[in-house]
């Protein structure tokens, strides 16, 4: 087999290390250069314990036995240059790889134009490749067979037919969707949604791109970005048809537990979903970040920890999972453990949610000057803050004067677009106005607003809440921290 040069090689490392899937990983990227440059130096072997001194920087008295974090990053390095070669790199003149045991990769020269690569979503059996060697006598009895036994194990290959596949192209737009959608921006997300639009257009007939579609929707729906009684129903749609094509794809069931928990309120369809994406694929870090947060709204604290750590686990450089563990902490009362996790967050992205959540627990704890400083900070991103929390927040630093003027303006401005109804009733509240907060609060009820059940996290006296809570199947007395004080 030709081997490529050592400037094809570090040309080929510089390709992956600018690619969607590794170019915000650092320390993956260091090991690839670390073990490419082992390998083209001539060395055959390395040691567990060498890479993770060198590399990871522990002290002379690490031990891989115990603490197998080398294996377990290369477990997910030789994962992700799959899905690379998959996609990205799938015409590539170059390919890296490394053994299933092995830390030293290995360099091949690809023949670019018979690279057939298929992408993760589906493995064929090769069945057809068999039937063409054979007489047409044989192919007519297995056709015949095939449709005699529709309810047996030939038919279940039929059945994969009927999903497309995502290869070159279509696989690295679904990717870039993924990317954009893991920030949880609004325009990020608004982009995602565009872009898996586009796949199912293109493939309409992938169940991963119309589960990859359904999971866009709901994301904008359980974020309040847009009009939940738009993008509900569609994202339902959505995970219908990907479960149609391709009934245990493990993306479609997540897909389908978000939107049982965040727009239908159905919490045991929202735990079997999640079972079921999880078994299907225990290390789509999806499933477990979303079953965190459905078990975090119903206060399940210690489980949701757990499935939020996992999710990180997987995938510690994703946002939407960072944010999803630093949740599971400030809801369960642990301050500090959300504040650090905040701070790493903003230190790669000033994202407006990190200012919010960080406001929240300076005033839970206190730390009044502190909350201050970030709410100003949350003010002064106009690109990534919604307008109308925004000015909620701007209000609460500035008094009540203007609440009632406010309110009357997102009141009459939400007879002409979506305004989320948690900054009606921020507002409300800041005015005082107990008549617009109850109907606001039935309104959001009746829309299915999948803000509502975040209110099951914070104590209330209110009793039309804990009534509308109730209604939802959720219990608001479980709740382990209260309203932050007002004032300051």
């Amino acid at each position: 087999m030709l081997t490529p040069d050592s400037d094809a090689v570090r040309a080929e490392l510089e390709r992956i290390a600018q690619s969607v899937l590794f170019r915000n990983s650092e320390r993956r990227v260091q090991l690839l250069r670390y073990t490419a440059e082992k390998a083209l130096a001539g060395e055959k072997f390395l040691k567990e314990y060498t890479l993770g001194v060198d590399v990871f920087r522990k002290p002379e008295s690490y031990d891989p036995r115990i603490e197998p974090l080398v294996r377990v990053e290369f477990g997910r390095i030789r994962q992700k240059l799959k899905d690379y070669y998959a996609a990205e790199g799938l015409n590539n003149p170059i390919r890296i790889e490394y053994n299933q045991r092995g830390y030293i990769p290995t360099f091949s020269l690809q023949d670019v134009k018979s690279n057939r690569i298929a992408s993760p979503e589906i493995r064929r059996p090769r069945v057809w490749a068999w039937l063409v060697a054979q007489n047409r006598a044989v192919v007519l009895i297995v056709l015949g067979a095939m449709v005699l036994a529709a309810a047996g194990g030939v038919w279940a290959y039929l059945a994969q037919l009927r999903t497309a596949r995502l290869s070159g192209v279509d696989y690295q737009l679904y990717l870039k969707a993924q990317f954009l959608l893991d920030d949880r921006s609004p325009q990020h997300v608004r982009q995602a949604v565009e872009n898996f639009e586009q796949l199912t257009q293109r493939k309409p007939r992938s169940a991963l791109a119309w589960a990859g579609l359904a999971k866009a929707y709901g994301v904008t729906a359980a974020n309040d970005f847009d009009d939940p009684g738009v993008y509900g129903p569609k994202a339902h749609s959505a995970a219908d048809r990907a479960l149609r094509l391709e009934p245990d794809l493990a993306e479609a069931h997540s897909a389908s537990g978000l939107l049982k928990t965040f727009y239908e309120w159905d919490w045991k369809g929202a735990d079997d979903e999640y079972r079921r994406a999880i078994a299907a694929s225990p290390s789509l870090s999806d499933a477990h970040l979303g079953w965190a947060m459905s078990l975090l709204v119903r206060a399940r604290f210690p489980e949701a920890v757990a499935e939020a750590n996992r999710a990180v686990a997987l995938e510690p450089e994703s946002f939407a999972n960072r944010r999803g563990l630093a949740m599971s902490y400030y809801y369960s009362g642990r301050f500090e453990d959300a504040l650090e996790e905040c701070r790493r967050l903003l230190r790669t992205s000033p994202q407006s949610w990190a200012h919010r959540m960080m406001y929240q627990i300076y005033r839970h704890t206190h730390q009044y000057a502190d909350s201050r400083l970030v709410a100003e900070g949350l003010v002064a991103l106009p690109e990534d803050a919604s307008p109308d929390l925004r000015y909620a927040i701007d209000l609460r630093l500035q008094g009540q004067t203007e609440a009632s003027l406010e309110l009357q303006r997102l009141i009459n401005e939400s007879r002409h677009r979506y305004v989320q109804p948690l900054a009606i009733l921020t507002v409300a509240d800041l005015a005082g106005d107990e008549r617009l907060h109850r109907e606001w609060l039935e309104i959001a009820y009746r829309r299915h607003d999948p803000a509502l059940v975040w209110l099951s996290l914070t104590r209330t006296n209110d009793p039309l809440v804990r009534e509308i809570l109730k209604r939802m199947g959720l219990d608001p007395a479980a709740a382990v921290i209260s309203a932050p004080p007002s004032g300051h």
